[in-house]
C-alpha cells in the first residue's frame, strides 16, 4: 500500500497540487467504506464499487490534469520550421536558395472541404481513426474493442489511440510509453478537441507526424517519395505515406517494398469497409501504384531527405552558417522557422560557380593531370654503380618509390598482412617489441600507400558591389564536397602584385599631402627598372628580378604598372622611404600604425591578404576613395515576418582622396588594355585590375573592377607548392574573371568613372616624366593631384643633363629579406 500512495501521489509527470490536497480524502474515503467487515449487503457492496469507479475515473482526471495543459494548448506557438534562406535576382526580387533543418518538414494547411477531396486525408483516417469525426478526442468505443482484440490475441495487436491523441503526443509530449503519459495524452487530446475544428486537427496530424527517412509530416514524406505536392496524391500513394505512422522504417517502400505492399493492401480494405472506395476502385488503384511505383522503383534503400535540402549554392550557405550568421541566431538555425535574406545575386553565383568549376576541371587536366610512373630505376644503376649512395649523401637524392596500380597494392597488402599477422605473433611470443613495431608501421605504410595521392589546384572567387559592400557571388574551389569545404576567398595568401596599386596609391596620397617634400610620387614620376642588389638577413646577396628576367630602365609609373615591373615597385619604396609610405599603406589597409615590417619586400605583395580583404581594398578605386566592408546578410525575420534583425547599410570609410582614386583607375585601366591584364579585356566595358603572381608561381590572382563591381579570383594549392611556369594572375586568372563579368553585368547600363575636380592633365616629356621642353618632340598628357604636377623643365632634353643623371638611383635599405619576384 506504501508503494502505491506513493506512486499515486508522486506521479512521474509531476501533476502535483490537486492530487496532494484530494487523495488523502479519498484514501480513506475508501477504507471507511471498505475496511468494515460487518457490512455485507448487497446494496452496500455495489455502493462501494460504484463509488470506486467513480474514484478511478476522477483519478485519472486528477493525475493527468495539469494547470498548464490548458495554457499549452490555447497559447501553442506553432511548429518548429526550417529557416529558409534568400538571394536576390537581377530585378531584386527574393529567391530561395537554402534551407536548413534537423528534420525535412513542410507544412500543409487543410481547409474544411479537403478531408471529403483529398485521398491522402481519407487514407489516413482510414489507417488510423475510423472514428475520427464522431469521438471527442478519444474513443472509449475502440478502446474497449483493442482490448478484447489484444486479449484474444495474446499480445499488443490493435492500439486505440485516436489521430488527436496522436497529435497530441507529437506536439506536446515525449514518447514515454506510461499510464500517467497516455492518460495525459487524452486530457490533451480532449483539450484540442474543444479548440480546434476536425480539419485543423488533422492538420496538426499531418505537419507533426515522422514517416521515415528523415521527413516530418505527410508533405516534407509526399515530396521525398513522390516529388509532388500532398494535394497530387493519388489514392495509391496516399495509402503509400498512411501505411509508415507506425515503424516506418520497417515499412518504407525503399527499403522493404513487399512489406509495404502488403500494408497498403490493409488500408485500400479498410477504405472498401468505410465506403470510401468500391472494391472495383481499390483493385484499380492499388495495381496502378503496384505498376507504377513498386515496379519501377530505382532508389537507394538508406536514402535520406537530409541529402534533398535544398541548398543550391554550397559555398554561400556555409559562408552564411559559420561567419555571417549573428551568434544568436545559431542555436536555433534549424527549427526556428528564420527567414534570412541575404544580398546574394543568385543569377551571378550560379555564373560564378560554373565558371570557376569549368576553369579549375580545365587547369588541373592540364598541370595536375596524372602522368605514368618512372620506373626504369636500373638506368641509375648501369650508369651510376656504387656511386649513387653516396651521391645520394652528398645531394639529398630522395630513395625511389615506384608508384603501384591499385591491382598491385591489392595483390601486395594480401600477401604483406598474411605474412606480417604471423611475423608479428611470432614477435609477441619472442617479446621482441621493436619487430612487432617495424612491422606494424610497415603495414601502415602501404596501407596508406602515400604515393597515389595527388594533390589539385583550387580557387577563389569573391564577388562585391563596390558602393556598399554587399557580396554578390563567393566561391571556395572546386566543389563543395565532404574533403574540400574551405572557404578559399577566406584564406589568407601572399597576392603578389595585385598588391602593387595599394602601395602606389599610398605613395600618391602622400606626394597629395607633401607636394613640396624632396622625394614624391606621381604618374609620371620616372624611376629605375634595372638590376639591383641587396643583403638578406642571413648577410647573403639577392637581386630581384622581372618577370622574363628583362629590364626597360628609366620609365614613368603609369608604364611600370601597366607592365608589372617589379624592379621599379621596389624602388618606389625606396624612393619614398617606408617612414613615409608606410603609415599610409596601413591606413588603406586597415592596419595598426606600425604593424606593416619597414621592408621593400612589401612592395612585392609579401604582407598576407584574403581574397574577400583585397575586394574591399579595391571597392576604393571605382568609388572615389570610399572601402566598402563587405556584407551579407541584410535582414532576418520570424516566421511570422517580425524584423528580427536588421542590416545598418553599407559601411564605408573615406580613406583615399577621389583624386588618387582615379589617377589609380586610370592606371589600372590601362593594365588590363595594354598590360598584364589583357586577359580580363572587355571590348565596350571601362575594366580595370591588376594581375599577381606569387614567387615560383604558387598563386595567381586577378583583381579586377567595373564601376558597379568587384571581383577577385585566385589560383594556388592549399598549401606553398609551385602550379608549373606559366601559372600567371594574368594567363590564369584574368580569363575566368573575364567569362564571369562578360555573363554577369547588365549591358543596358552606361558605366563610366567620374573626373573629380582636383584632377587636372598636364603634357610631360615621355622620357622624362617632367614638365617639356621646346626640345621635346615626344610628349604624353598625363593625370595629377592638382598641384602635384612636374614644375622642373625636362632635364633630358634641355640640356641639363642625360638619360640617367636626371634620377638618383635609390639606396636600397641595409636588409631585405628574400621577396617575390616572380613578375605578375
Amino acid at each position: 500500500m506504501k508503494a502505491y500512495r506513493e506512486s499515486v501521489f508522486n506521479p512521474p509527470e509531476g501533476v502535483g497540487l490537486l492530487s496532494r490536497l484530494f487523495f488523502p480524502v479519498l484514501y480513506r474515503r475508501i477504507e471507511r467504506l471498505l475496511g468494515t467487515g460487518d457490512r455485507s449487503s448487497g446494496n452496500e457492496m455495489f455502493r462501494a464499487l460504484g463509488f470506486v469507479g467513480a474514484l478511478i475515473a476522477l483519478m485519472i482526471v486528477l493525475i493527468t490534469f495539469t494547470l498548464a495543459d490548458p495554457v499549452l494548448v490555447w497559447l501553442d506557438e506553432g511548429y518548429e520550421e526550417p529557416t529558409i534562406v534568400y538571394g536576390v535576382d537581377a530585378q531584386g526580387n527574393p529567391v530561395q536558395f537554402a534551407e536548413f533543418y534537423n528534420f525535412n518538414r513542410r507544412l500543409v494547411n487543410l481547409e474544411k472541404d479537403d478531408l471529403e477531396k483529398l485521398p491522402v486525408a481519407a487514407a489516413f483516417i482510414a489507417s488510423e481513426d475510423t472514428r475520427f469525426f464522431s469521438h471527442f478526442g478519444v474513443d472509449f468505443v475502440g478502446i474497449i474493442r483493442a482490448v478484447f482484440v489484444n486479449l484474444a490475441a495474446g499480445r499488443i495487436k490493435e492500439g486505440a489511440s485516436t489521430i488527436t491523441q496522436q497529435a497530441a503526443r507529437l506536439r506536446f509530449l515525449d514518447r514515454e510509453r506510461s499510464f500517467a503519459r497516455k492518460a495525459r495524452e487524452a486530457s490533451l487530446a480532449t483539450l484540442m478537441e474543444l479548440k480546434y475544428p476536425k480539419h485543423k486537427l488533422l492538420e496538426i496530424y499531418f505537419n507533426e507526424v515522422p514517416l521515415g527517412h528523415g521527413t516530418l509530416g505527410v508533405e516534407a514524406a509526399a515530396q521525398f517519395f513522390f516529388d509532388k505536392s500532398v494535394r497530387d496524391l493519388s489514392w495509391g500513394e496516399a495509402t503509400v505515406l498512411s501505411s509508415l505512422t507506425t515503424r516506418p522504417r520497417d515499412f518504407s517502400p525503399l527499403k522493404y517494398p513487399r512489406r509495404s505492399m502488403e500494408k497498403i493492401r490493409v488500408t485500400f480494405r479498410r477504405l472498401v469497409e468505410t465506403g470510401v472506395l468500391t472494391p472495383e476502385q481499390a483493385e484499380k488503384e492499388y495495381n496502378d501504384i503496384i505498376q507504377n511505383y513498386f515496379l519501377v522503383l530505382n532508389r537507394y534503400p538508406d536514402e535520406g531527405s537530409f541529402s534533398r535540402r535544398r541548398n543550391d549554392f554550397p559555398y554561400a550557405t556555409e559562408y552564411l552558417r559559420v561567419h555571417a550568421l549573428p551568434e544568436r541566431f545559431k542555436r536555433d538555425l534549424n527549427r526556428a522557422g528564420y527567414r534570412i535574406y541575404t544580398t546574394l545575386r543568385v543569377d551571378k553565383q550560379a555564373v560564378a560557380e560554373k565558371t570557376m568549376y569549368d576553369w579549375l576541371k580545365q587547369v588541373n587536366r592540364s598541370r595536375v593531370a596524372p602522368r605514368s610512373p618512372f620506373t626504369k630505376f636500373e638506368v641509375f644503376d648501369d650508369r651510376l654503380g656504387e656511386a649513387m649512395p653516396l651521391l645520394s649523401q652528398f645531394f639529398g637524392i630522395a630513395p625511389f618509390k615506384v608508384k603501384m596500380t591499385r591491382a598491385q597494392r591489392d595483390l601486395q597488402m594480401k600477401y604483406l598482412k598474411e605474412a606480417s599477422e604471423d611475423l608479428v605473433l611470432l614477435g609477441y611470443l619472442a617479446g621482441e617489441s621493436n619487430v612487432v613495431g617495424a612491422f606494424e608501421r610497415a603495414l601502415t605504410r602501404q596501407t596508406n600507400n602515400p604515393e597515389e595521392k595527388i594533390d589539385y589546384i583550387e580557387g577563389s572567387l569573391i564577388s562585391l558591389h563596390p558602393q556598399t559592400g554587399a557580396i554578390e557571388a563567393l566561391v571556395g574551389g572546386s566543389g563543395f564536397t565532404p574533403g574540400n569545404q574551405l572557404l578559399r576567398f577566406l584564406s589568407a595568401r601572399q597576392p603578389g602584385s595585385s598588391f602593387k596599386p595599394i602601395l602606389y596609391a599610398a605613395g600618391l596620397e602622400y606626394t597629395r599631402e607633401h607636394p613640396d617634400a624632396a622625394k614624391t610620387l606621381t604618374a609620371a614620376t620616372v624611376l629605375e627598372d634595372a638590376p639591383v642588389e641587396f643583403l638578406t638577413e642571413d648577410l647573403s646577396e639577392y637581386e630581384p628580378e622581372n618577370y622574363g628576367s628583362g629590364y626597360l630602365g628609366p620609365i614613368r609609373l603609369r608604364k611600370a604598372l601597366t607592365l608589372s615591373r617589379n624592379i621599379w615597385a621596389i624602388n618606389a619604396y625606396v624612393h619614398l622611404g617606408p617612414s613615409a609610405i608606410n603609415p599610409y599603406m596601413e591606413k588603406l589597409l586597415g592596419a595598426p600604425e606600425g604593424s606593416l615590417p619597414r621592408e621593400a619586400s612589401i612592395a612585392l605583395g609579401s604582407q598576407d591578404i584574403s581574397p574577400i580583404q583585397m575586394a574591399s581594398l579595391y571597392t576604393m578605386f571605382p568609388t572615389g576613395g570610399y572601402k566598402a566592408e563587405p556584407y551579407f546578410i541584410e535582414r532576418i525575420e520570424s516566421k511570422t515576418g517580425e524584423v528580427l534583425y536588421q542590416s545598418e547599410g553599407p559601411k564605408r570609410q573615406k580613406l583615399m582622396s577621389a583624386e588618387t582614386a582615379f589617377i589609380m583607375t586610370s592606371i589600372l585601366q590601362d593594365a588590363v588594355n595594354e598590360g598584364t591584364g589583357t586577359g580580363a579585356r572587355i571590348p565596350g566595358l571601362p575594366v580595370a585590375g591588376k594581375t599577381g603572381t606569387t614567387n615560383r608561381y604558387s598563386g595567381a590572382w586577378f583583381a579586377g573592377f567595373i564601376p558597379d563591381n568587384v571581383t577577385v579570383v585566385q589560383f594556388a594549392y592549399d598549401f606553398n607548392k609551385s602550379m608549373g611556369s606559366g601559372a600567371s594572375g594574368g594567363s590564369m586568372s584574368a580569363p575566368p574573371w573575364r567569362q564571369y563579368m562578360e555573363r554577369t553585368y547588365n549591358r543596358k547600363v552606361a558605366r563610366s568613372y567620374e573626373l573629380p575636380a582636383g584632377i587636372v592633365r598636364a603634357k610631360v616629356c615621355e622620357a622624362s616624366g617632367q614638365k617639356p621642353a621646346s626640345s621635346c618632340s615626344d610628349t604624353i598628357e598625363e593625370y595629377f593631384i592638382s598641384g602635384t604636377e612636374p614644375r622642373e623643365i625636362c632635364e633630358i632634353h634641355s640640356g641639363g643633363g642625360s638619360d640617367h643623371d636626371h634620377q638618383e638611383r635609390p639606396r636600397p635599405p641595409e636588409l631585405i629579406p628574400s621577396i617575390d619576384d616572380s613578375g605578375f
